[in-house]
């Protein structure tokens, strides 16, 4: 992974440098209290630690087209893509009454406890700082000179659809966390993979990177869907057998928030009476124990769900490396995002 890791630390500090200065300028605009609070917590969050992916994968889509080094509007522009990820996130963390992620309390938890106003203020404030820096993925556009009126019409158009499409993946994901075991079906959770992490945390990247490149935005699609689906079903083995201490986050939430992952579906329809009746009476308890979720991640292993999940995440990778080789690109950045492919099976946080 020797490439990719050397391809972040020498881009990260200028999609860090610039999400700073745009974030200061949009605070200078504030002129009472109350937002200068609201637009700080959300530069916080914005800047707080993050791998930067979504970014990079701007980056290199634009230098495997072109083969020239990002400059300052194709780095600017990558930042769009970071503010709809703290955007979402912070959305995320409302919807999934989570309070901690990157080691730290949650947007709303944060403000709840700074403010002292309640759980019910915190989810309001998160919900609007969230709607304020999905602005702020589109506004990062204004100004930018060496950007025409075309491909910035584009962008614009293309940031809406991959908005669109994520919030496609949220109704899914709540819709299936209130639906039985019994009628929870693959093709669902494939869904929500599709739409919450494939075309917007891979393809709508390398997507966007292709358009400032002046190609087709799905030039990366072949190969970027699988890797996509491939990152969210490894996302769903760290979020239950992970280390917190990497992770940044429990590693219960997704057992007591009733999420439904490839792990549950498979060990759902796997499993002998004893075990559905844990799962049923253990999914979705906020008040489980410690070893009742335990039980939960027995039944996971015992029922060969761990095993099914890895040996899928890894065929998807294997589909997209596939792909990746029949693309025209850069020969330095095809294995760049070949080693993004393995990495997505391989990562631990």
């Amino acid at each position: 992974m020797e490439r990719l890791k050397a391809y972040i630390e020498k881009h990260k500090p200028k999609i860090e440098k610039a999400l700073e200065e745009f974030w200061n300028s949009k605070i200078k605009e504030v002129e009472d209290p109350f937002n200068e609070f609201a637009y700080k917590e959300a530069k916080r969050f914005l800047l707080s630690s993050g791998k930067r992916l979504r970014p990079i994968l701007v980056l290199l889509g634009f230098e495997g087209l072109t083969g020239s080094e990002p400059d300052e509007t194709v780095v600017r522009v990558s930042t769009s893509f970071e503010l709809l990820h703290a955007y979402l996130l912070t959305h995320d963390d409302v919807i999934d009454e989570d309070e901690v992620r990157r080691n730290e309390p949650t947007v709303w938890k944060r403000v709840s406890n700074a403010t002292g106003y309640g759980t019910h203020f915190g989810y309001s404030l998160a919900i609007l700082i969230g709607d304020i820096l999905r602005t702020g993925a589109f506004s990062v556009l204004e100004g930018l000179k060496n950007l025409d009126d075309t491909t910035k019409s584009a962008i614009l158009r293309y940031l809406n659809w991959i908005d669109e499409m994520t919030n496609r993946g949220q109704v899914l994901d709540v819709y299936l966390t209130y639906t039985p075991l019994e009628q929870v079906r693959k093709e669902d959770v494939i869904g929500v993979y599709y739409y919450k992490t494939a075309l917007y945390s891979v393809n709508g990247p390398l997507g966007l990177g292709a358009l400032l490149a002046g190609s087709d935005k799905d030039f990366y699609r072949n190969y970027a869907i699988p890797v996509g689906i491939a990152f969210q079903i490894r996302d769903d083995i760290i979020g239950t057998f992970g280390d917190p201490e990497k992770t940044g986050k429990p590693v219960d939430s997704d057992i007591k928030g009733n999420k439904k992952t490839i792990l549950v579906w498979y060990a759902y329809n796997h499993a002998n009476e004893r075990e559905k009746a844990v799962l049923e009476s253990v999914l979705g308890n906020k008040d489980a124990t410690p070893e009742e979720v335990q039980q939960v991640r027995d039944i996971f292993v015992s029922t060969g769900a761990l095993d099914y999940a890895e040996e899928l995440a890894e065929q998807y990778a294997k589909e997209a490396l596939e792909a990746l080789e029949t693309l025209e690109i850069q020969p330095q950045v095809k294995e760049i995002l070949r080693e993004f492919a393995l990495y997505t099976i391989k990562r631990a946080k």
